[in-house]
């Protein structure tokens, strides 16, 4: 068994918080973990702060560093699920209930991602109400429309860049 360390992380966005041990990163979202912060970031938490700013700063479309899933099993086939929606694209909770193969369980999916510990590595933020409503997000409407926007943006704009060097 490995001993997780938790610590708070400032970026240009807020406050983040990373858990990570020896082997993985455990946990990286804007919700403060009920365990004890260490002072320091240090071993695979440098590497998930430097990665989560590349993100943020639109410079990073996916996360490449050791990280683990530890929920149940219907909760880590959610998250798995989540990985498959391109970056700057979105997705229906009635369509996520689909991939996990539990087309009527849309209400469960959303319980299910609502407890994503690695909200931001595992980008539940895509996952949108059927009407286009945002609906939840464990991590607050407000940074979930700011991801969404960042990544339209940036998926647009790399979009652009291909369409140009194409001509």
């Amino acid at each position: 068994m490995y001993r997780n360390y938790y610590a708070g992380y400032l970026t240009s966005w807020g406050r983040f918080y990373i858990g990570w041990n020896s082997e993985r990163v455990v946990s990286l979202s804007n919700i403060r973990p009920i365990h004890t912060l260490v002072d320091d970031i240090s071993g695979l938490g440098i590497l998930a702060a430097e990665q989560l700013n590349e993100y943020l700063a639109g410079r990073r479309r996916c996360f490449t560093l050791p990280w683990v899933l530890q929920g149940t099993a219907f909760q880590v086939a959610c998250w798995r699920a989540l990985l498959r929606i391109p970056y700057g694209t979105t997705c229906s909770y009635q369509h996520l209930a689909g991939l996990v193969g539990k087309s009527k369980a849309a209400r469960a999916v959303g319980q299910a991602i609502h407890t994503n510990p690695l909200m931001i590595i595992i980008p539940c933020h895509r996952v949108i109400a059927s009407d286009g409503a945002l609906a939840g997000y464990a991590g607050g409407t407000t940074l979930k429309r700011k991801l969404l926007n960042m990544e339209s943006k940036h998926r647009k704009s790399h979009l652009d860049d291909g369409a140009a060097s194409r001509k």
